[in-house]
């Protein structure tokens, strides 16, 4: 009977301790990965690693690294090798096997884009404008004269660049400075227009296909001539003017390669231009002002580049 009560304390005592190492916790171990990163992973989630259709296990190191691929050493405690990855890519597998969180993806994806976060664009098109508000006064002989009417431009087109950079902790929010330079023409008027715009910027930051928006504050330098009626005789008008106004835009980049897109955009702006000069009107100088309310409307094509 003795006998029989120890055989069963020895067997109750064996299937506790085993019951204990099969519920233990796996021993993490912290693991170095892109970007000088440690997360801590045990054996389980090594093996689950090892099955990411993205990620390759080796015993050993390559003599040469694949373009944009990373090596990961495992310890000796985890089995040893090393898993051979892009960035995005293991940092989306940890995410899978619990390693990390999505906030730490997001950074590691945001670190593994970084060499792509500027950009530089060139681009021409078509330029659509609306009819023009032009108002003009005049005083000659101390009498002030007002008139309205409707500049009808034509269609023309623009030529442009710029650059940016792109929020390292989102990929999604961005900034940009914008020049182009384009030409507004209409029976009696002709203005010539510079814009530099400051622009807030939105984009997805799709694999391919990343459509986008942006929205700022433009400066517009034009020079601008008008043929005016004066006190009977026609007269020429012109002058220079800084202006600031409102540029947006919507478009969409398709990326060709990892640093190379093109991209399809439309883009609205619109300024109110204000001018004056002296004319000589019968042998005494006239002030004559002249604002000149411009909508205009872009249909663009362009190349980017990103680094």
């Amino acid at each position: 009977m003795f006998e029989r009560l120890q055989t069963i304390k020895v067997l109750a005592t064996t299937a506790f301790l085993l019951l204990g190492l099969l519920t233990r916790p796996a021993l993490a171990v912290p693991v170095t990965v892109h970007g000088g990163k440690v997360v801590q992973l045990n054996k389980r989630q090594v093996e689950l690693l090892k099955r990411q259709p993205t990620l390759y296990y080796l015993k050993t190191a390559p003599e040469k690294l694949f373009k944009h691929y990373f090596l990961v050493k495992l310890p000796d405690e985890l089995g040893g090798g090393f898993f051979l990855a892009k960035p995005e890519d293991m940092a989306a597998a940890l995410e899978e096997v619990g390693a990390i969180d999505k906030t730490d993806t997001a950074r590691m994806a945001a670190t593994a884009s970084s060499k792509e976060l500027w950009f530089v664009d060139l681009y021409l098109g078509g330029v659509v404008p609306e009819d023009g508000d032009v108002d003009g006064e005049a005083s000659p002989f101390g009498v002030s004269i007002n008139d309205s009417t409707k500049a009808d431009y034509d269609n023309t087109y623009v030529v442009g660049g710029r650059a940016g950079f792109w929020s390292p902790s989102t990929l999604w929010l961005g900034v940009a400075l914008d020049v182009s330079y384009f030409e507004l023409e209409a029976e009696g008027t002709e203005t010539k227009v510079l814009p530099v715009s400051a622009l807030a910027m939105l984009r997805y930051p799709g694999d391919r296909f990343q459509p986008y928006i942006g929205i700022g504050a433009g400066v517009f330098f034009t020079d601008t001539e008008v043929d005016i009626q004066l006190s009977g005789e026609n007269k020429n008008f012109s002058d220079t003017a800084v202006d600031f106004g409102l540029d947006t835009r919507a478009g969409l980049a398709w990326k060709l390669f990892r640093r190379v897109a093109i991209f399809g955009e439309y883009r609205f702006t619109y300024y109110e231009a204000d001018y004056s000069d002296k004319i000589d009107s019968g042998g005494a100088e006239t002030n004559v002002d002249i604002e000149i309310k411009n909508k205009v409307h872009y249909f663009l094509l362009g190349f980017s580049y990103r680094f």
